[in-house]
């Protein structure tokens, strides 16, 4: 049941017409394709090859009939090893979104059949019952429920049009290595400091863990896309580890440039090259760490000058003595920001930190926003943008990077379009998991807000 351990690919539901298959041909990956309307005995074997190690990724389209499907006693077993075995490969699993929040999907591109009314209208009923009949809501909820306790993201679609780009960025991504991207608004407090973290980072991984790594990536007026791309060796669920390692080497080398040099020895770098390495790493991070405080110092002098501009309507009385103090405790520290959580796409503000105010609260409120804006770069983006990344900050989890990238992304109307349109699809994927901890009118105020971003380009 193994394809001869080559990497190859798993298409679940697709068919020899799809876009999938066709860009999979021609980048001449090898693939197998699997369908679940089947006994249960066939998704035996499909779990088969999901447990095989030479497989590299896998694609997924689930429809409404499948959500029945799951829910069968004959497939209450299988179901749940399926879904095990998926949630631990790379995979794309589409659903569209009439699946999740019970509209009726219009058929779209069902050409090519009989003309005839009584064929014709026979088949679109097989059709409408068997692809397009959204589940009901018991049924949805324990698929959903299942897929969510197997680590299962589902990418919700609306069009044919949007399902195939998808496919195409999974695939293309996968087939380059993706490991990461992160979207840096134009703007943002330590924006350039972070793009030193991450040419060093790229340094690190090619010098010291000798990776084969491409960092790529392009800039818009709004912002900055850093990509990196590497061997078959790294995955982008170790990125994390490789973080916090480089993280820990910058700190040893400057406080500690012996320890530095031996955790280089240690990886099998020898001591000349260990010892050019930390030097130049050591010059590199306190250099760092001084642009790190004059960034602070000078953004925190321009958010005042703003602010005392803007509160003279506002304030009853004087604030000046009070503002320096507010603005102080709002603004990230240079030290709680070395070295990498400038990387973050969304540099935190601590809200109000202890501060001891008196001012009132119209302008507490009115501080903190123009703070958090000015930190964030996100002075630009709409209320619902702004909600969602709430949402994210609060809800994300180990996601939430990646999920604030989306949003950024997705606002910046001169990234890419096939970009713009995964994270649409991630993000929406994010709310439908969050139905049962939010409230559910501002879930769909957002998704309506998802849905408009893109209108009209697939």
């Amino acid at each position: 049941m193994t394809e001869n351990g080559r990497p190859h690919f798993l298409l679940i539901g697709s068919h020899d017409q799809d876009f999938s298959v066709n860009k999979l041909k021609v980048a001449g990956v090898r693939y197998r394709r699997k369908s679940l309307y089947s006994e249960p005995e066939n998704w035996g074997k499909i779990v088969q090859i999901l447990e095989d190690p030479s497989l590299s990724a896998v694609i997924v389209k689930l429809t409404g009939n499948i959500f029945h499907y799951v829910t069968r006693h004959q497939y209450a077993e299988i179901s749940h090893k399926l879904f095990e075995a998926l949630g631990k490969k790379p995979h794309l699993v589409m659903v569209h979104s009439s699946v999740l929040d019970g509209a009726v999907e219009e058929p779209e591109g069902l050409l090519g059949h009989d003309e005839d009314p009584y064929d014709h209208d026979t088949y679109m009923e097989y059709v409408r019952r068997t692809y397009l009949e959204p589940p009901d809501e018991e049924t949805r909820e324990r698929v959903l429920g299942i897929l969510a306790r197997h680590g299962i993201s589902l990418t919700p679609y609306v069009t044919n049009a949007e399902m195939v780009t998808l496919a195409g960025s999974f695939i293309d991504d996968h087939e380059r290595n993706l490991l990461f991207r992160i979207y840096v608004p134009a703007g943002r407090l330590y924006a350039s400091e972070a793009d030193k973290l991450l040419r060093l980072f790229h340094d690190w991984l090619t010098q010291v863990g000798r990776n084969s790594i491409r960092q790529d990536g392009y800039s818009t007026a709004a912002g900055r896309v850093y990509e990196f791309f590497g061997d078959e060796s790294l995955v982008s669920s170790e990125m994390t580890r490789q973080f916090s390692d480089f993280s820990n080497f910058l700190d040893l080398c400057a406080k500690d440039p012996d320890a530095a040099e031996d955790e280089l020895f240690s990886r099998g770098v020898g001591r000349g090259p260990a010892a050019d390495i930390v030097v130049r790493y050591g010059k590199s991070v306190r250099r760092i760490n001084t642009d790190l405080r004059h960034e602070r110092e000078s953004r925190i002098l321009a958010i005042r000058h703003r602010l005392e501009s803007e509160l003279l309507d506002m304030a009853e009385g004087e604030v000046d003595a009070e503002l320096a103090a507010v603005v102080e405790s709002l603004v990230p520290g240079a030290a709680t920001m070395v070295p990498l959580q400038a990387l973050s796409p969304s540099t935190g503000v601590n809200v109000m930190a202890g501060a001891n105010v008196t001012i009132n609260q119209q302008i507490v409120h009115h501080i903190e926003g123009t703070v958090l804006q000015s930190v964030q770069g996100t002075v630009n983006l709409g209320t619902e943008a702004k909600e969602l990344l709430e949402l994210i900050a609060s809800h994300g989890g180990q996601e939430a990077a990646s999920l604030e990238t989306d949003v950024l992304e997705l606002e910046d109307p001169d990234a890419r379009q096939a970009d713009r349109l995964g994270a649409k699809a991630r993000l929406s994927g994010f709310l439908v998991r969050l139905k049962d901890s939010v409230e559910g009118a501002g879930l769909a105020v957002l998704q309506k807000y998802l849905e408009s971003k893109l209108s009209g380009l697939l």
